[in-house]
């Protein structure tokens, strides 16, 4: 099943074409045992009416919360 999509696609990223990525410093362990000690982000696009806005967020992995965000 799929919805409808209407307009045109957009193109958010490109791939390089060296395909390096970035190192990857946590080695995928998402625990730490203190409070301000290890932040993650993530950015994400949301769709809007006339095209997306980008959204940040900065979250402390110890306790889960989001400690900042832009839009």
């Amino acid at each position: 099943m799929e919805g409808l999509v209407r307009g045109r696609r957009t193109t958010t990223t490109i791939r390089a074409k060296d395909k390096i990525r970035a190192k990857d410093l946590l080695t995928q362990n998402f625990v730490t045992h203190a409070p301000d000690k290890v932040w993650v982000t993530d950015f994400t696009n949301v769709p809007i009416w006339g095209g997306f806005v980008y959204v940040s967020f900065v979250i402390d992995l110890f306790s889960r919360r989001i400690l900042s965000w832009v839009s």
